[in-house]
């Protein structure tokens, strides 16, 4: 019959409290150790990180941080909720003037001024009422239909 000794099941019969308080104090020594090497790598990381442009109209750098800080500005969350709400293509759909996403923004952006929405969180609060205001209007026509002429040429009968 074999007898177990110690407290338990762990390495070197640590409980686990004690082991994640040893593993804790190993991550921060090692951290300290490396923190300049750290610092230099983030930083060199962050310098070469490339600029990316976002369809919200705004660049970033495409780092963690970076990419992160950019998607909770009011600007990028305007234009999700916009993206999510599909104000762009509802305005092309039951606006006469908007033909294509161009006109449509600009008609989208008189629209927020007319109504004193100048700073991105005051138009965030406005999508959903303007999108129940367009869903009230009637479609716009579609365009009249043009006639169109065909001409069949009838093909040369081979002399080969």
């Amino acid at each position: 019959m074999l007898l177990t000794m110690g407290r338990g099941a762990g390495k070197n019969n640590l409980s686990k409290e004690e082991l994640r308080d040893n593993k804790r104090e190993r991550d921060a020594a090692n951290y300290q150790r490396k923190r300049t090497e750290i610092t230099r790598k983030n930083a060199l990381a962050q310098i070469a990180a490339p600029i990316i442009a976002c369809p919200c109209g705004l660049t970033y750098k495409n780092y963690k941080e970076g990419k992160r800080s950019h998607y909770k500005t009011h600007k990028h969350e305007l234009w999700e909720e916009e993206t999510e709400q599909g104000l762009v293509p509802l305005v092309c759909q039951k606006i006469k003037q908007a033909n294509n996403t161009e006109t449509a923004r600009l008609f989208i952006n008189n629209h927020y001024l007319d109504n004193n929405k100048f700073s991105a969180a005051e138009k965030m609060g406005y999508v959903a009422k303007f999108v129940r205001l367009l869903n009230k209007l009637p479609d716009k026509p579609p365009p009249p239909l043009r006639k169109v002429k065909l001409f069949i040429r009838k093909a040369k009968p081979d002399t080969n």
